[in-house]
């Protein structure tokens, strides 16, 4: 699909817009879900840095 979208935007169509939106809104799920996963690894580094102490 993302195949797809871009080539809607690349063509200038009516689409194009709608495209771009979401392009960025699947950008923003993907950077959402990496915050996401890079806070569970920290803080599962700081307790298990505790509980060594």
């Amino acid at each position: 699909m993302d195949a797809v979208l871009l080539d809607m935007m690349r063509s200038g169509g009516r689409n194009k817009a709608w495209a771009e939106n979401m392009v960025n809104l699947e950008a923003r799920k993907l950077v959402d879900t990496a915050n996401r996963l890079s806070a569970f690894h920290l803080c599962l580094s700081l307790t298990r840095f505790r509980i060594s102490r």
